[in-house]
């Protein structure tokens, strides 16, 4: 089932496969989403600076730094926004650690 809400999404990863994928995903779900994309924390906040984002679906690393680190950066531009931080790491790796971080920005 389809939403009729318009909303729109920033997916970012630095993997364009990944980025069309979840694009689809969200096409299905959503009828009249703005989608988004980013390959860096260059284009991360270009768009951000330039669009209001409802959902940021985030990589949790990139070529350029842990996106742990820029969190608070994301918050500041738009401190609204919601962060899906997602990865393909073991979780019994980074569940503690992104937690913790996560936590500040409740």
């Amino acid at each position: 089932m389809k939403s009729s809400n318009s909303y729109s999404f920033l997916i970012a990863d630095d993997h364009s496969v990944v980025r069309q994928g979840v694009s689809l995903i969200i096409k299905e779900l959503f009828l009249n989403a703005a989608i988004y994309m980013a390959g860096n924390f260059k284009d991360i906040f270009t768009k951000l600076n330039e669009v209001k984002i409802d959902l940021l679906i985030l990589d949790v690393n990139f070529p350029d730094g842990n996106s742990i680190n820029v969190l608070s950066e994301i918050k500041a531009i738009q401190p609204d926004i919601k962060i899906l931080i997602f990865s393909a790491y073991d979780e019994n790796i980074y569940a503690i650690f992104k937690c913790r971080s996560i936590w500040l920005f409740k």
